[in-house]
């Protein structure tokens, strides 16, 4: 698995700048940022900074001395990331889908990923028509 979906993260990973230097683990996992602890005081990174997630590794689209410690010492305020975090990703193929996209919700997404989701929809047009 790669791609930098947050649902894919769990607690107790590590999570690294993109120069590989080590931020702390992930103490906490929500649909907007990461909240890291292990370095002094914990740190709340937002969804749109992460680059890469591996099982038990997450890296940042940015080094780790070029962190805003300051912008990142509370949580962020709405949900900055949320709309733009990608999921769904295929290194092969890019990212499927983003919650932007047309305007459709994580959930709505991940209902028409399903391989049955074309099958209902021939079928209920098929009952409709």
């Amino acid at each position: 698995m790669t791609g930098n979906d947050i649902h894919a993260v769990e607690r107790g990973w590590t999570v690294r700048g993109s120069d590989g230097a080590s931020l702390g683990s992930v103490a906490e996992v929500t649909d907007a940022y990461l909240r890291l602890s292990g370095h002094g005081e914990d740190l709340y990174v937002p969804a749109a900074r992460l680059a890469e997630v591996r099982p038990g590794e997450v890296r940042l689209d940015v080094a780790a001395g070029e962190v805003d410690r300051g912008a990142w010492s509370s949580p962020p305020e709405g949900h900055p990331g949320r709309e733009d975090a990608l999921i769904n990703v295929d290194e092969a193929a890019g990212p499927v889908a983003t919650p932007g996209d047309a305007g459709y919700s994580r959930d709505e997404i991940a209902h028409m990923a399903h391989p049955d989701y074309a099958a209902q929809g021939a079928a209920d047009d098929e009952r409709a028509g």
